[in-house]
């Protein structure tokens, strides 16, 4: 993939996420069940009002069905409730953007390890 294109695969954003949780899951086993924290951030939120096959709640709701119970523990929420978006416009200067990006940085830095942890380049590919 060239600089600037997007990243393109021939599997849904569903399907990698169902690989990544598959993975995290495999590793959390071989580390008598400690898993590092699972922060979702979706970055478009100025784009949520195009998306015509379901709200943001209707997509809560199916990472709920894909995270629990399995990482019940290791998901970071937003908000009330068990909200695991945290959705923003990267690209906004808002407050309420600023807002959300103050508490994912709180949430990052209040458990950051100084151990590197290898991230496949696959993982940064996933949208929701």
């Amino acid at each position: 993939n060239a600089i600037g294109k997007p990243f393109t695969s021939p599997h849904s954003n569903e399907q990698l996420l169902q690989h990544c949780l598959r993975t995290l899951q495999s590793h959390k086993s071989m580390l008598d069940g400690e898993c590092a924290q699972i922060l979702i951030l979706g970055t478009h939120k100025d784009k949520v009002c195009e998306c015509k096959t379901e709200t943001q709640e209707e997509k809560n709701e199916k990472l709920k069905s894909l995270l629990l119970p399995a990482f019940e523990k290791d998901v970071v929420c937003s908000g009330i409730g068990w909200r695991p978006i945290f959705a923003v416009n990267a690209t906004s200067h808002a407050e309420e953007d600023k807002k959300v990006a103050e508490e994912v940085r709180q949430l990052v830095m209040k458990d950051t390890s100084t151990k590197p942890a290898e991230i496949p380049l696959r993982w940064y590919a996933l949208e929701l």
